[in-house]
C-alpha cells in the first residue's frame, strides 16, 4: 500500500508482491560483490583513502571470522551410547547431577549439526548433561545426524522385541525364489 499509493486495485497490490517476490528470488542467483583486494589496496602510493579502505577490510574480516559460526565435532561412529543390535562400547561413562537422577525423566531432540554453542547452551539449561549423538540410519530409513538429551537410564538398553527384518529376504522371503542371479542387493535401504 505504502509504494503502490491507497488507491491501487487489489489486481495492481497482487501483481506488485508477485514481482517482488520473484525479485527477491533472483537476487540469489546474481554475483557477490567485488570486494578490494588486499594488494590491490597495497598497490601505489599508500594515501589515505587506500589505508582506510585496508582497514576497514580487517575490520570486516575479524568480524565475519568471529560472527561465523562453525559446527561441532561429532564423534564417529555415530551410536552414542549404544544402540541395541550392536556391540556397547567400552567407554560408556556417563554421571548424571544430582538433580536430574531419576523421575521426572526429559527428553531433547536437535539437528546434530548446529552452530557452534548451540548443543552447550541446551545442555547448560538441562542440568549440564552431555548430549548423545546418534546417527538415525541405525533405527530409521531416514539417516539424519540427530542429537539427544535426556535423563534416561543408559545402562542395560535392549532392543525392543521383535526385531525389524534387516535383509530384503527377512523382510519378504518368498522373493528369494524369484530373485535375478545377477542382482546382489541384500538390505532394505
Amino acid at each position: 500500500m505504502e509504494r503502490c499509493g491507497p488507491e491501487a486495485s487489489a489486481a495492481e497490490l497482487t501483481d506488485f508482491i508477485c514481482a517482488a517476490q520473484m525479485a527477491r528470488a533472483e537476487d540469489v542467483y546474481l554475483p557477490e560483490d567485488v570486494k578490494p583486494k588486499l594488494n590491490h589496496i597495497l598497490n601505489g602510493s599508500g594515501g589515505y583513502k587506500k589505508r582506510k579502505m585496508y582497514n576497514e577490510l580487517c575490520k570486516r574480516k575479524k568480524a565475519k571470522a568471529i560472527f561465523e559460526e562453525e559446527t561441532i565435532r561429532l564423534p564417529k561412529p555415530m551410536i552414542g551410547f549404544g544402540v541395541p543390535t550392536e556391540p556397547v562400547p567400552a567407554t560408556v561413562r556417563r554421571t548424571l547431577p544430582e538433580q536430574a537422577v531419576g523421575p521426572p525423566f526429559f527428553y531433547y531432540e536437535n539437528v546434530a549439526l548446529a552452530p557452534k554453542g548451540v548443543w552447550d547452551t541446551i545442555s547448560r539449561f538441562l542440568y549440564d548433561i552431555e548430549p548423545e549423538f546418534v546417527d538415525s540410519k541405525y533405527f530409521c530409513a531416514a539417516a539424519r545426524k540427530r542429537g539427544y538429551i535426556h535423563n534416561l537410564p543408559v545402562e542395560n538398553r535392549f532392543p525392543l522385541f521383535p526385531l525389524a527384518p534387516r535383509t530384503i529376504h527377512e523382510a519378504l522371503p518368498l522373493s528369494k525364489k524369484w530373485w535375478p542371479s545377477w542382482d546382489p542387493r541384500t538390505k532394505l535401504k
